[in-house]
């Protein structure tokens, strides 16, 4: 005699090996999940730190003089004069986490607000013959997981 149909034992051994099944794959979703998110916040880092190291890059190549830091000293700001008898300076430096640039009356914020800028320092490596500095920060970014992680990069130029 054939019967048609599942019995209870067919069904709850099913039920258990699918539990299992999805337990083992879990971890590799959150994983993949934790991984995207890492990368995610190397390339914004990068991404972000490489913009904010060309714009001051240019703005200093542009500039006609140092005015802060004095050369062979270090500051936590960067102010630069751009044109002959120009009244207002170019000023670089830090608020709350974000890179300011403040151009005459105009203040603007040119990092990203995903990030958080640390430890900005510029050295005046001018001397009598050639203009330059050295500037130096710290861009980090932290992942919202369930245990918050931080990305931090240091970026010198």
């Amino acid at each position: 005699m054939l019967r048609r149909g599942v019995t209870l034992v067919e069904l709850i051994l099913f039920l258990a090996i699918a539990a299992i099944m999805g337990l083992a794959i879990m971890p590799l979703l959150f994983s993949s999940t934790e991984n995207r998110l890492l990368q995610e916040s190397v390339a914004h880092v990068e991404n972000n730190g490489s913009q904010l190291m060309q714009v001051m890059g240019k703005q200093v190549r542009e500039s006609e003089k140092i005015l802060d830091p004095p050369p062979g000293t270090t500051s936590k700001v960067l102010a630069l004069q751009m044109a002959s008898g120009a009244l207002t300076p170019t000023i670089f430096g830090l608020l709350t986490g974000a890179m300011l640039q403040i151009q005459g009356t105009v203040q603007q914020t040119i990092s990203s607000g995903e990030v958080s800028v640390q430890n900005f320092s510029v050295r005046n490596i001018s001397n009598g013959q050639s203009t330059g500095v050295t500037i130096t920060f710290k861009l980090t970014r932290s992942l919202r997981l369930e245990a918050p992680r931080y990305y931090i990069q240091s970026f010198e130029g």
